[in-house]
């Protein structure tokens, strides 16, 4: 008879090579010690100390983190483990304590389930009970990451990096400043999470000030969505750059109004995607202020949009480049706040013989992002003619005969003294499922 013990690590192992064996990384140059099963960051503001609680003192590991570490993290060695054998509830146990906070040491905190865990730190300060906050996520990578930070949390869902600057208004200036990656969060320090507020400007490179709006946690529970505005550092002609943010926090947890348990997510109020088999220039207007931007969009790209703002009437055109047709006609892609204009699906251009062609507009609403959405533009049908032959196409509607479709001008491209298709964009005049086209070699 056999007996086999499973420990975490053997699943680990065995986790490990299948992704090694199927990948062409090279392990071997990596330093020993990389790959632990998990990594730990501190968010806290503070140092912090981490230590596992193991039952013989002095004996477990230890770790000590500056503000905005991270490092990685195992209980135990593997050859500790396979001679103790010690059963899976007595690892995943650690305590930490945040150095220079004037906080009490956190014994046991539980890091072997998924999930998000607020700890009270004591003492009290100014009769205020802080909390500490330790989330507990599986990476990509098979990492366990365990974070350390205050409850509230500021996530940047735009495309550029946005920085946070934590101001005490009492010395009338910034205590802190936190760049924020695009798609990654950053927490307020512990402490001054509760008692300062938040400004927030893009990328210091893009040469734009702090936000006129301070963000104070109980202001936003009273109003959770709102547009941040960032004026020009040096230009008083450059346009505002403007964030849609919003508040997102548990409204029946009773912790959330007495103090900051949140998550505040930045977001471009627009964000353009290109799914034409062409590049274009676009251009939108505000039909409140009168004003208009142009920017260019390669085909499959997207374009965050942060000089509207979705309270206003905005139009959309484009102009595709390097083909036979014009400039589109304008469509409203957002009524603003009267309302008084519904969004457009169709984007209309017409060809040099003046044959209409309509695109079709997509509308995405970011979820729980304060009104921000994402739209594309496309084709309703693309059409490639690899057969080497002149092909004629030809749209019929019920009660109408064949016309020519758009944009037939330009078929092929010769290279070399060899033709390659196109992409062909084609539409129907309108959406009657009866429709027909007509192909012509």
């Amino acid at each position: 008879m056999m007996e086999l013990t499973v420990t975490s690590a053997t699943i680990a192992l065995a986790s490990k090579s299948a992704q090694f064996l199927s990948t062409d990384e090279d392990v071997l140059s990596k330093p020993r010690g990389s790959d632990a099963p998990y990594k730990i960051r501190n968010y806290t503001g503070f140092d912090l100390n981490v230590w596992a609680a193991t039952q013989e003192e002095d004996q477990g590991p230890a770790v000590k983190l500056v503000d905005g570490e991270e490092s990685p993290w195992r209980f135990e060695d593997p050859i500790t483990m396979r001679e103790s054998l010690a059963p899976e509830g007595s690892a995943g146990i650690v305590g930490a304590k945040l150095e220079g906070s004037g906080f009490d040491t956190i014994d046991r905190i539980a890091v072997n389930r998924e999930g998000e865990t607020l700890y009270n730190l004591k003492p009290r300060k100014d009769k205020i009970l802080h909390r500490l906050l330790v989330e507990v996520r599986l990476g990509p990578d098979n990492v366990k990451y365990i974070t350390f930070r205050s409850p509230l949390l500021v996530e940047n869902n735009t495309q550029i990096p946005v920085e946070i600057g934590v101001f005490s208004p009492e010395e009338g200036h910034l205590l802190k400043i936190e760049k924020i990656p695009p798609g990654e969060g950053r927490p307020a320090p512990v402490g001054a999470a509760f008692m300062h507020s938040l400004v927030i400007r893009p990328d210091q490179g893009f040469g734009y000030s702090w936000s006129n709006e301070r963000l104070f946690w109980k202001d936003l529970l009273k109003r959770p969505t709102r547009t941040i505005t960032c004026k020009g550092e040096s230009n008083d002609q450059s346009p505002p750059f403007y964030f849609q943010m919003n508040a997102v926090y548990d409204k029946i947890n009773p912790l959330t109004s007495a103090y900051p348990y949140m998550r505040i997510r930045v977001a471009a109020p627009i964000e353009l995607q290109n799914l034409l088999p062409y590049d274009f220039k676009y251009r939108i207007y505000d039909k409140n202020t009168k004003k208009d931007w142009t920017n260019f969009l390669r085909k499959g790209g997207v374009s965050p949009v942060h000089v509207v703002e979705l309270s206003h009437l905005l139009l959309l055109s484009v102009d595709m480049q390097d083909t036979v047709f014009k400039a589109s006609e304008f469509a409203v892609v957002n009524s603003g706040a009267q309302g008084d204009f519904r969004r457009e699906n169709v984007l209309a251009v017409k060809d040099d013989q003046n044959i209409q062609l309509n695109l079709k507009l997509h509308y995405f609403n970011v979820p729980d992002s304060g009104g921000a959405f994402k739209v594309t533009v496309y084709t309703p049908y693309l059409v490639l003619n690899k057969t080497g032959l002149d092909m004629d196409i030809q749209s019929k509607t019920m009660f109408s005969a064949a016309k020519s479709a758009a944009g037939q001008g330009l078929r092929t491209e010769s290279n070399h003294g060899t033709q390659r298709a196109l992409p062909y964009m084609f539409s129907y005049p309108s959406d009657d499922r009866k429709n027909r086209a007509y192909l012509k070699v």
